[in-house]
């Protein structure tokens, strides 16, 4: 399925997700961690910059629709008794903002703990894992 993209201008679109953010975001796919919208692609061609080649990927997977949020990174936070994160001010700091500052093992330990989540729910099987992509991918 192909994405239509949107025709709005860039600082619309930021300003939109800052009014929400202040207002009160009700998109749960942005809030919990459990809802993220995730989009499916395909195994195939992938082509870097035109003097790096192509690549081809030979498996089908998925990434995230939505950057993770500060809310859904605090779920993991709280999760963890981790108490002590430097707050960047705002729009840095709002419940939707693309959470900012992480270290990669951050990351990693984030992904491993949504792999989890997402496994103990059931909208995961135990052979599928949440991860940093490749940079293929």
């Amino acid at each position: 399925m192909r994405e239509v993209e949107d025709p709005r201008p860039a600082r619309e679109r930021v300003a939109a997700g800052l009014g929400l953010g202040l207002l009160g975001d009700p998109r749960r796919e942005v809030l919990e961690p459990g809802e993220i919208e995730w989009i499916e692609i395909p195994a195939g061609p992938f082509s870097f910059e035109p003097n790096r080649g192509q690549f081809e990927i030979p498996y089908d997977y998925r990434v995230s629709r939505y950057p993770v949020t500060n809310s859904q990174f605090g779920k993991f936070r709280e999760a963890r008794g981790d108490h002590d994160w430097k707050d960047h001010g705002a729009p840095f700091n709002l419940p939707n903002h693309p959470v900012v500052g992480l270290s990669w093992h951050a990351a990693v330990a984030f992904a491993e703990w949504l792999t989890e989540l997402l496994r103990s729910e059931g909208t995961m099987a135990s052979n599928e894992e949440v991860r940093l992509p490749s940079e293929p991918e």
